[in-house]
Parts: structure tokens; sequence; C-alpha cells
């Protein structure tokens, strides 16, 4: 999932900061970073690839990534973000439309947090929103290595379509468009598992939240998270989650 999807999400720290030109080597952290370079240009490099980020662009640092940095001076703001969404999270460098906008955002975000007037935190949330949604709408992708953008709108649409019980990996791969094999063996690449595991998870995900909630029943839980066949969900739910729905559903409404 590209960060641009991200809906939840926190603001740990919010700041604009000028360093000088520097090298090193940063270890993995607890934390993800979201920065808006307004001068100077940086070369990150993490696991083999190269990101180099520049005047107006958008780097997303997930947590858990350790990276080098060559910079030159910089002036750039910078925003620390605990995120619960960051499914094989990697570095994302995004290029808005308008960097005028996105840094006018990015501005007020970091003036309402170090003002810390009372809902300041609900304030930023909503302005990183509003601008995720504008480059969404805007059609900003992150730049990726050339094999996975071979597979992102198949990527998307399992994103976006998971729970349609017609969705499929056929359906995916016709949307790149390649073969069913090559977008598998491209997927598993990119995403450290096929893409048929990655559909039955974000269901059985999904199911589960249903069932947590104790408003659905069984068959529907099963329909909206996009299987169709509810003997099948409900022999698959417990070979996965070592219950049957209905004693998983009772554990939440009991």
């Amino acid at each position: 999932m590209s960060f641009i999807q991200c809906a939840c999400f926190k603001i740990l720290d919010a700041f604009s900061i000028r360093r000088p030109a520097a090298q090193l080597s940063c270890s993995a952290r607890p934390w993800a970073a979201l920065a808006l370079r307004l001068s100077g240009e940086s070369t990150f490099e993490w696991e083999g690839q190269k990101i180099i980020a520049g005047p107006g662009s958008v780097l997303y640092l997930p947590s858990g990534a350790a990276f080098s940095r060559v910079s030159t001076e910089e002036e750039l703001f910078i925003l620390h973000l605990q995120c619960w969404e960051e499914e094989n999270g990697r570095p994302e460098i995004f290029h808005p439309r308008d960097s005028a906008a996105a840094a006018h955002y990015f501005a007020s975000i970091c003036a309402s947090w170090k003002q810390k007037a009372p809902g300041c935190a609900h304030h930023c949330a909503a302005l990183l929103h509003s601008l995720l949604e504008e480059m969404a709408r805007e059609g900003n992708s992150p730049l990726i290595p050339r094999k996975l953008s071979l597979i992102q709108p198949g990527v998307d649409y399992l994103e976006s379509q998971y729970d349609d019980p017609g969705a499929s990996v056929e359906r995916a791969a016709a949307q790149c468009p390649m073969s069913v094999e090559y977008f598998r063996r491209l997927y598993k690449a990119a995403f450290g598992m096929p893409p048929h595991q990655a559909l039955v998870e974000k269901r059985l995900n999904k199911a589960c939240r249903l069932l947590q909630s104790s408003y659905f029943s069984v068959q529907e839980a099963a329909t909206q998270s996009g299987f169709g066949d509810c003997k099948y969900f409900s022999a698959l739910f417990h070979q996965k989650m070592g219950l049957s729905p209905r004693e998983y559903k009772r554990l939440y409404s009991s």
C-alpha cells in the first residue's frame, strides 16, 4: 500500500529545519517520516535502490527502514508519524503538481503544531488528510522501481476491489496488462507473498473486523468481505484463525 492511500496515522512531531550538507547512515527507526524540501537535495539509498529528493518533492520513509543519505545544505518541513497501515512499507517520493500548495499545507501543520492549541492534533491530521486527498485526486503516484511500476495498476485494483466477490488475480493482471504468471512473479518479488494470498488475507482481515463489531451475521461478513461461498469462508476462517466464524464472533459479543 502506498502512503498516499494511508488513512490511519498519528502525527508525533512537526517542524521545519535547515541542515548542513551531510553523508550518513541511519538505522531503522520506530516512527515514519514525511518531508517536503524547500531547497537542497538528498540522495537516499535503501536496499540497493536510490531515491533523489529535490525541492518541492515529498518523501515518505516508513518505520523500520534503514538507509543512507547524502545531502547538500537543505531546508525542509518534516513530520514524524505513527502509521497503522504500513503493509510492506517502502520509501516513496512524490512530486505534487502544485508544490507551493503542498508547502503551504506543511507550513500550516508545523505552525499549528508549534502553537499547541486545544485540538491541534486533530487539526494537523485533518490538514495532512486534505493534502493526501489532493495528491491522490491529481493522480500523484510514488516513483517506484520499474518492475513494481509494471504491476502498480493491478496492485491498486486489489487494494480497492478486494472485497468484491468478483475480484481476482486474473483481473488484477489484466489491469497491467500482462500474463497472470508474470504478474504473480513480480507481485511476490515486490511484496514477499503471492497475490492470491494477499487477496485472501485482506478479505479475512475485513471479515474479522465485521465479526468483531457484532453487527453482522457470518453470512453477511463473508459476503461483504468478498467471499461468495459461505462454506468456503467458514472452512478457510477456521484454518487461519483456529476458530469458526461463529465462535470468533462470540468472543466479541459475550
